[in-house]
């Protein structure tokens, strides 16, 4: 009883978000303007400048924790283990390979960890630290109840171009849009989008233990922040604690002029995408919403 009502309800969202996402996973599988060539460009790092009591023994931890991570980087995108050493001190890790790498090209994104970990966290002695690189990234922390966290919201890395476009001029429409539109891709389900749109290189991933609903609000807050933060500007790109988005405009028409005219893409056309785009993101929340609702009450029964 409970489940046909519940897919009487979800049948007419499911397909209006279908819809929508067939359209939008279009854009997800062409060629995009963003380049893996440089996938191991440093991002930006995270030491803690805490003194640890067990310092000592944290370089032969990291060995022994970046070996599994170079060794574990040629069969999987994502890994996350514990290592201990005699005097039962472990170490958690975790790594994440951008899933349009090849695994070579994984494999020797992972491997620049040990020697970046010696040059920027002062030889391995700060826990815990983090290492984003543009194509993958590793986190490491001492091992405890206390650092057994969900990956949530938290902004890590925050970059606004400081070339703007001229304000009123159309860009920040359609550069909305463009970003509803990764987000609708990143709501299908995979976590991971690499698209062009219109004039715009796109990309948002996820944690790769951040999935369905738990992404989606993920990639939504980054994209806000994005929104609200980055105003203008025709780079931008944010690193939360479940996820990233970054994006980059490619036009040649139209900035530092007060319409987009030229382009075949004004103002009005944004709005009427970014309207459309809004709604199968709506529905998508609702379904999300749903499906949590059922969940729940199947628990309860």
């Amino acid at each position: 009883m409970g489940g046909s009502i519940f897919k009487n309800h979800c049948v007419p969202f499911l397909n209006f978000s279908i819809l929508y996402f067939v359209i939008i996973l279009s854009y997800c599988a062409q060629s995009t303007l963003i380049s893996s060539d440089n996938y191991h460009k440093l991002i930006y790092n995270q030491c803690s400048n805490k003194t640890n009591p067990n310092n000592l023994s944290h370089p032969s931890l990291l060995a022994k924790l970046f070996q599994d991570f170079i060794s574990q980087s040629s069969k999987s995108k994502f890994f996350e283990t514990i290592v201990y050493d005699n005097y039962e001190t472990s170490i958690s890790g975790t790594y994440q390979c951008r899933k349009d790498l090849t695994t070579d090209e994984c494999h020797n994104c992972v491997s620049k960890f040990p020697q970046l970990s010696k040059e920027l966290c002062s030889n391995n002695n700060m826990i815990p630290s983090r290492i984003q690189l543009l194509g993958c990234y590793a986190r490491y922390e001492e091992d405890g109840p206390e650092n057994e966290n969900e990956p949530g919201i938290q902004i890590l890395h925050k970059s606004c171009s400081e070339y703007k476009v001229k304000r009123n001029s159309g860009f920040e429409e359609m550069k909305n849009a463009a970003l509803f539109a990764l987000e609708s891709a990143v709501l299908s389900g995979n976590g991971f989008c690499q698209m062009n749109y219109e004039s715009f290189g796109l990309m948002a991933e996820c944690a790769a233990n951040l999935r369905g609903c738990d992404c989606g609000e993920c990639v939504n807050n980054a994209v806000q922040i994005c929104e609200e933060e980055c105003g203008n500007s025709v780079y931008a790109e944010l690193y939360l604690e479940g996820c990233f988005v970054s994006y980059e405009y490619f036009g040649d028409r139209g900035i530092g002029s007060n319409s987009f005219e030229g382009n075949g893409i004004g103002g009005r056309t944004a709005k009427l995408v970014a309207i459309g785009i809004g709604a199968a993101i709506l529905s998508a929340v609702i379904l999300c919403f749903l499906i949590r609702s059922f969940r729940k009450k199947r628990d309860d029964w």
